[in-house]
């Protein structure tokens, strides 16, 4: 678990590659997130992950983001090129920024090396 050093508010679990039906649980004095790992319906384990004290809401799956979820997430930039400022998306494998929110949150995920995140926003 981690917050997003840009953006406090957020923070990313990194779940095991096979996770499924992810759930977050807010109703309790510890918010937690469960999901189930194993090869099949009846053949699997159900998992738990702890959150620090708070009111979560869940942003999205990573590797499904929207455009408009991805935006919540990764941050603008800017560049001034010949007198010029051109907008676009933090590029945060390095490089020039990425023209979509998506293209940069791909690039936030590689960097970090997270196989399968799920992004929460502490409200």
């Amino acid at each position: 678990m981690t917050p997003l050093p840009h953006n406090p508010a957020i923070t990313v679990i990194d779940l095991p590659e096979d996770a499924a039906s992810i759930e977050l649980h807010t109703n309790e004095d510890k918010p937690y997130v469960t999901y189930h790992v194993g090869s099949g319906t009846d053949d699997y384990d159900i998992l738990r992950e702890t959150l620090p004290p708070g009111n979560y809401k869940l942003i999205c799956l990573g590797l499904q983001a929207t455009e408009d979820e991805a935006r919540e997430i990764v941050e603008a930039d800017g560049m001034e090129f010949n007198g010029k400022v051109s907008y676009g998306y933090c590029n945060y494998a390095g490089g020039l920024m990425t023209d979509t929110a998506l293209q940069s949150l791909a690039s936030l995920i590689t960097a970090n090396g997270w196989k399968n995140p799920v992004f929460l926003r502490n409200v």
